[in-house]
């Protein structure tokens, strides 16, 4: 939104690559957990995906022609459904409020030590 606002032609686009146990995310939680949550997620539940599934998710997204396109979106799985089409979907309230997104441009800028022409 702020490099619209800006009249900068950079798009830019999130997306999850879905739950994926297999990555060591969680490998400081006691591996007891790790290894029940990783097997009951995958193989009972049914919600967590693979490595090369979330990384096929990312490149569907880089060769989608229309995303590069448009910007600001969230793409994703349905939650908890890794075999649902990976599309965009609707943000979060929390990713919608201004002042929030606003104050995270403010903190990205101080983490990088860049100030931007962007507001």
């Amino acid at each position: 939104r702020q490099l619209r606002a800006s009249g900068s032609k950079v798009r830019a686009n999130c997306f999850s690559p879905g739950l994926i146990t297999s990555t060591g995310l969680f490998r400081n939680q006691n591996p007891i957990f790790v290894n029940i949550f990783g097997f009951a997620a995958t193989n009972v539940l049914r919600v967590a995906t693979s490595i090369s599934q979330g990384g096929d998710n990312l490149i569907s997204m880089i060769f989608d022609g229309d995303l590069g396109e448009t910007g600001g979106l969230f793409v994703a799985n349905d939650p908890g459904k890794p075999s649902s089409p990976f599309s965009p979907k609707e943000p979060s309230k929390e990713a919608k409020n201004m002042d929030l997104a606003s104050a995270l441009w403010d903190l990205s800028e101080k983490c990088v030590e860049l100030k931007s022409k962007v507001k």
